[in-house]
């Protein structure tokens, strides 16, 4: 009679198993269909905003809508963004499914006819789940920076080196041939010129930022300060030593004059060394400053003019040189820069809807072990990422390759396990199905674990009453209940 059993389990074992092959059949042919069905996500350009969140893992394409007739090209630029770091680095998007590793290329639309309100951009494969994109749309828009984007900007014009020319050639030109800033002009900055310096700077940091049209009196007025200082310094070091002489009380002796010279010399030549764009301190000036005026006895009226006026200009030229700085990359150059990005991600907000992304419903038949049975049984898979199934499991490579083909199994048995005297089902009479599993085809898994249940002891001077957890092993082979709306009427007979 158990041969009988056994034989007769044995043939329900392959009569599942044929089945579950006649699925594998079908499912290719699903899966191959599928991946031309590219998911499109709507770019309305009125309102600036995408309607859904980006697939992950696959193809789409972008539909551009609404476009102005003014607009006749746009691009699109992807970064993955770390929204819990803002200040770290946007990296422009790889992809890194399948073999190639392809470089980042912009996304265009061009206007084909002048009626066209309606463009498609195709994107690339390579989006990663629960992440923040950030898109940036190259177009006649133009939108102002965040008070991040802008002071990034602003701390990297500081350290231009063209910027930071303007100021030291300044400097050198008026000290090697003083001149009268007798209006902004006599600066020699032309605004073809600056302009043309502002632009390459700001895309030095970022190619998608935009420059409007500047002004550029406000920096040159601040300038003009900052050279102002220049000329009266050097008024006074010029003058200082026609005032050590008997006029003015010789209060220098005559063996202490070439010395005296020579330090004023030595005084407006540092001012030529000087890097006035990045210096912090003029404590050279001050030892300088210092050694000048240990030359008297003691000073004249004269003398003590002269010495304030050096001591001031010491203090106050740094804070002019910052304040023209300010200036020129904040008000001139920043304010006047553009940039469009919009944010989007692959996860949506909604919990249920993002927590199915990592559970699916299957159903499984499985060999159990100690029972000698053939069972199904119905259950839930957790994976350890969200799962993509429109996506082919073999692009997937390395660590990603087991998070989206293995997952853990919770389930409970269809039919029921219960012998009396034997087994009792430990909820109602089903047995508990825990155990994990491997997708070798997107549908189908392969699962190992173990079936609990409840088992009477063996002893018949025991009371039935009384019972303990037992433990069978199984293995099973099991389909995703979403196949079932994939095979027609042959999945609703099998999956009914």
């Amino acid at each position: 009679m158990k041969n009988c059993i056994v034989h007769k389990n044995r043939v329900d074992l392959l009569k599942n198993l044929l089945i579950i092959f006649f699925l594998m059949i079908n499912g290719f042919c699903f899966s191959q269909d599928n991946l031309n069905a590219k998911e499109v996500i709507e770019y309305n350009y009125q309102t600036n905003k995408f309607d859904k969140v980006f697939p992950f893992d696959e193809p789409f394409s972008i539909k551009i809508v609404s476009i102005p007739s003014r607009i006749g090209w746009m691009a699109m630029d992807f970064y993955e963004y770390d929204s819990k770091n803002e200040q770290s680095k946007l990296v422009k998007l790889v992809t890194t499914i399948g073999d190639d590793v392809k470089a980042f290329k912009p996304l265009e639309w061009e206007r084909g006819t002048p009626k066209d309100t309606t463009g498609q951009i195709v994107v690339f494969p390579g989006l990663k789940p629960n992440k923040e994109y950030l898109v940036r749309i190259r177009t006649g828009k133009k939108v102002k920076l965040t008070s991040y984007q802008e002071s990034a900007l602003v701390a990297v014009l500081k350290n231009n080196n063209e910027i930071q020319d303007i100021i030291n050639n300044t400097v050198r030109k008026y000290l090697d041939k003083p001149f009268e800033i007798a209006d902004l002009s006599n600066l020699g900055i032309k605004q073809a010129d600056f302009e043309n310096l502002a632009r390459r700077a700001v895309l030095e940091v970022n190619k998608n930022y935009v420059l409007e049209p500047i002004d550029q009196v406000p920096h040159l007025q601040k300038l003009a300060v900052f050279m102002n200082s220049f000329k009266e310094i050097e008024d006074k070091t010029t003058g200082m030593f026609q005032n050590a002489d008997s006029k003015n009380g010789n209060f220098i002796s005559e063996g202490s004059k070439d010395k005296y010279k020579g330090l004023i010399e030595e005084f407006q030549n540092k001012l030529k060394e000087i890097d006035w764009a990045t210096v912090q301190d003029l404590n050279e000036l001050k030892v300088i400053k210092d050694n000048i005026f240990g030359q008297f006895s003691s000073l004249s009226p004269v003398q003590k003019v002269q010495q304030k006026g050096v001591e001031d200009f010491i203090e106050e030229i740094l804070p002019q040189r910052d304040d023209w700085l300010n200036v020129i990359t904040k008000n001139t150059i920043a304010e006047n820069t553009n940039d469009i990005g919009n944010l989007n991600t692959t996860y949506r907000t909604d919990f249920v809807k993002n927590a199915k992304l990592y559970v699916t419903l299957d159903l499984g038949v499985a060999y159990v072990g100690n029972i000698d049975r053939v069972l199904s049984y119905s259950g839930v898979n957790i994976y350890l990422r969200p799962v993509n199934k429109n996506i082919p499991l073999e692009r997937y490579k390395g660590w990603e390759w087991i998070k989206t083909r293995t997952s853990f199994l919770i389930g409970v048995t269809m039919s029921s396990i219960e012998k009396e005297n034997m087994r009792k089902g430990l909820i109602g009479n089903s047995a508990l199905v825990l155990g994990a599993g491997l997708r070798p085809v997107p549908f189908m898994k392969i699962n190992g674990g173990c079936m609990i249940y409840y088992k009477y002891s063996n002893n018949p001077l025991i009371s039935q009453d009384r019972y303990k957890t037992a433990f069978s092993p199984f293995v099973s082979l099991s389909v995703d209940l979403d196949a079932k709306s994939l095979f027609g009427g042959v999945g609703e007979a099998i999956f009914k």
